[in-house]
């Protein structure tokens, strides 16, 4: 079986990286790929509850990030992303993700045969 990993890295508004990124993602896991969406860089923002964008007129991009799990894609996030910009799991969307190292992420993307980044 095909193995993607989405490496999300740039905040959740500002851009269209993350909107292209998880559709894109959904649309491999609707093709019953293995698909990894992982969490790195400013892109674990993404996974901050209580965001409220309404102000720059923008829904919420949890709606989104939740509905990677209910398609069997497999969530992580960056944990030395999460510490640098002083993130702690309490402040994180749901459970349904797993923390990873550098270590952990760079075997994900040598197991896997395409790793596109957002």
């Amino acid at each position: 079986m095909t193995k993607v990993n989405f490496l999300l890295r740039k905040a959740p508004y500002g851009s269209v990286n993350d909107v292209e990124g998880f559709r894109l993602c959904t649309a491999f896991a609707a093709m019953e790929i293995d698909t990894n969406a992982i969490f790195i860089d400013d892109g674990v923002f993404v996974a901050l509850s209580g965001q409220d964008p309404k102000a720059i007129g923008l829904p919420p991009v949890s709606a989104a990030y939740e509905r990677l799990t209910d398609m069997n894609v497999k969530v992580f996030l960056l944990e030395e992303s999460l510490k640098e910009r002083g993130i702690s799991r309490e402040d994180l969307i749901g459970e349904d993700f797993s923390l990873i190292g550098k270590t952990e992420l760079a075997r994900l993307i040598s197991e896997s045969d395409f790793t596109l980044s957002f």
